[in-house]
């Protein structure tokens, strides 16, 4: 049953430069809410420094998602304007609600291609209306379908991202936007297809919040997904970071491997719960343990024939269904007790020993710097499963 009516409201606020008069450290000022103005207020001290882009590279929209100290979801949209002064500057579109309310996939949803308009939010001002959540969802719902046919255009992010992660599940990771494209690699329209996959693979696994940048000018910020144009040099205040550029890594690393065969998963079963079984299942509690014997648990897991007891084959995805209505997200969409789901067998499983874990950082540009839920999904997919991205190959074995 739809629980639409249940939901709690989304506030929104909007914030612009207003000199001397902002209250939050950065000359911004919220100039429009919904909210009462002492939260407007109060949320705009909480987001600091990610309600402004700065430097040359600024001038491009983007979708920040975080949490207030309340455990709130603060979903943001910055646009690149000008100030009175004619001087560059951020508007920012802040929608405020729960964690049951701006779920991540959800927020990854209203990511790509984003809400409202900078020329609303540069002429906005007073008191708001709430922001009616079925119809946050309504949009999200109409674009998350094409995401997922298009989320094997980026596997080869999918798998080097995955591949930290599965190595040090604490890492905040950034991802290098050049201007000159890899196979495989997301331009900025792209980066949330990336997240959206990362979040289908680890889901309620890596037991962090889900908070991410589709785009800034920095990695320093303390978020889990990052995209930049540019590295500067990280001075570790907001915790472990890895740094991710595309191209091929140059050589095979039980993690890459071991990454790309969960991707495969993941590509096959789009329609299945947040995390894939072989992490939340078979591998419970396993982000909290050492590489070492994560890394064993892994290749007992991954190296071994999958197929279901007596047989029993995975059934093909349904094809897709266009929703009549918007059909409420699962549970465990919130942040951080899956049930069982069969696996498919893997296409190649590992059997020989792998050397020591990779532990160098990917090398910088010169110079330049949650309940349990059901296992039904309303994003349907295509009844065969999309193939690899042609210009990059599964993950051979490392040794071969």
């Amino acid at each position: 049953m739809n629980d639409f009516q249940d939901r709690g409201p989304v506030q929104q606020v909007v914030y612009r430069w207003d000199g001397n008069h902002g209250r939050q450290g950065t000359g911004m000022n919220a100039v429009a809410h919904s909210c009462d103005a002492e939260r407007a207020e109060e949320l705009g001290r909480e987001l600091g420094p990610l309600l402004w882009v700065s430097g040359a590279a600024a001038a491009r929209p983007s979708v920040v998602r975080t949490l207030s100290g309340d455990g709130t979801v603060l979903l943001v949209r910055r646009w690149p304007t000008t100030d009175r002064g004619g001087r560059p500057s951020t508007v920012s579109h802040v929608l405020v609600g729960d964690r049951g309310t701006l779920k991540v996939r959800q927020c990854l949803g209203l990511a790509y291609g984003g809400w409202g308009s900078r020329e609303k939010a540069e002429s906005a001002s007073g008191k708001q209306d709430p922001v009616e959540s079925a119809k946050l969802d309504a949009l999200a719902l109409k674009r998350l379908p094409q995401m997922l046919d298009r989320l094997p255009s980026v596997n080869h992010a999918l798998t080097l991202t995955a591949a930290e992660w599965l190595r040090d599940p604490t890492q905040r990771l950034s991802l290098l936007m050049e201007e000159k494209g890899h196979p495989g690699w997301p331009d900025q329209e792209e980066v949330p297809l990336v997240y959206l996959g990362l979040f289908l693979l680890f889901g309620p696994w890596l037991e962090q919040q889900w908070t991410f940048a589709t785009y800034d000018t920095a990695d320093s910020h303390p978020l889990r997904l990052t995209s930049v144009p540019r590295w500067e040099p990280d001075t570790g205040g907001s915790g472990p970071l890895a740094r991710v550029r595309g191209g091929r890594p140059a050589n095979s690393r039980f993690e890459l491997w071991a990454g790309s065969e969960l991707v495969r998963h993941v590509l096959s079963h789009p329609e299945a719960d947040a995390g894939v079984p072989q992490l939340t299942d078979e591998l419970r509690g396993g982000a909290a343990l050492d590489w070492e014997r994560r890394r064993a648990r892994l290749k007992e897991i991954l190296g071994t024939d999958r197929t279901p007891p007596n047989g029993t084959r995975i059934p093909a995805p349904a094809p897709r269904r266009e929703p009549q209505e918007p059909v409420e997200t699962p549970e465990r969409d919130r942040d951080p007790a899956p049930a069982a789901v069969a696996s498919e067998p893997y296409a190649t499983a590992y059997t020989e020993s792998y050397a020591e874990p990779y532990t160098e950082s990917y090398a910088e540009p010169c110079q330049e710097p949650p309940p349990s839920e059901s296992r039904a999904e309303p994003y349907a997919r295509p009844q065969t499963p999309p193939p690899p991205h042609p210009h990059m190959p599964p993950y051979a074995h490392p040794h071969a």
